[in-house]
């Protein structure tokens, strides 16, 4: 049986391919959310059995480490089910993705004092109320998002609506710039592409932005109709393995313009 480290270890794994925001797949939302259940599963059985090293260990536990893993469950699974009811029709899909952000938003409205609270980091968790909840039910069942009766894991509703929010704001800024431009063709290598995006973010980023490296590639995957995110990273880093890496994209780029420009004169 796994360890509780060994549990919360395999939730930062899956949780790494979803940093907001992410281009979303229905199929990969359903497998990671049955992981998500099912790490669940297991720590609830971890921690029935096995006493806590001290008082302290089990507050964090319950206050922190659990809240943090519900909270990823609920993002994932209702981002997947937002995912599998969205319409096919381009033209009803930004309207769709609105509707449901204006559904989520209204949880904030409706939970204003206590969004304030989770806002400031001024709430205070009943762990005891979270560990009981924890142990009292039966996690073979999808929790129920935003269950307005359990006031002591709205900590964990709030970030995993946080998340929510963010993602359909991204998706409405990317089925708007689909349905309004036609997928340009990308001719060259995937290699070529993710050097070109690379280069550009480097180039543009602003220190005082916050605006990550993984955005630039989404948008880019749309407007070619491709795919560099997920190996993004390893794509440049085998880039650098070879030996001649002099003649790249880049050069080619200033090569054409040079001799553009030349024709121009």
């Amino acid at each position: 049986m796994k360890n509780l480290n060994e549990v919360l270890r395999q939730k930062e794994r899956i949780m790494d391919q979803y940093v907001v925001p992410f281009v979303m797949n229905e199929k990969s939302l359903a497998i990671s959310t049955a992981k998500l259940r099912n790490l669940l599963l297991e720590m609830q059985e971890i921690t029935s059995k096995n006493q806590f090293r001290s008082r302290k260990k089990e507050i964090t536990f319950y206050s922190k480490d659990l809240m943090d893993i519900l909270s990823s469950y609920w993002f994932l699974h209702e981002i997947g089910l937002l995912y599998s009811t969205m319409p096919l029709d381009q033209s009803l899909k930004t309207a769709y993705l609105n509707q449901k952000w204006q559904y989520y938003c209204s949880f904030k409205s409706q939970y204003y004092h206590q969004y304030s609270l989770y806002c400031i980091e001024n709430e205070v968790l009943d762990w005891q109320a979270i560990k009981y909840y924890f142990h009292t039910n039966n996690l073979q069942c999808a929790f129920t998002f935003f269950d307005a009766t359990c006031v002591f894991l709205f900590s964990a509703y709030f970030k995993a609506l946080q998340l929510i929010l963010e993602q359909l704001e991204y998706a409405m800024s990317t089925s708007s710039f689909s349905f309004n431009h036609r997928p340009l063709r990308w001719n060259k290598s995937k290699i070529d592409l993710s050097l070109l995006v690379y280069a550009l973010f480097e180039f543009n980023k602003n220190d005082d932005e916050k605006v990550l490296l993984i955005e630039w590639t989404n948008a880019f995957e749309k407007l070619f109709n491709t795919s560099i995110s997920k190996n993004f990273h390893q794509t440049l880093s085998a880039f650098q393995k070879r030996k001649n890496i002099d003649y790249t994209i880049i050069s080619q780029l200033r090569d054409i313009i040079q001799a553009k420009y030349m024709d121009i004169e």
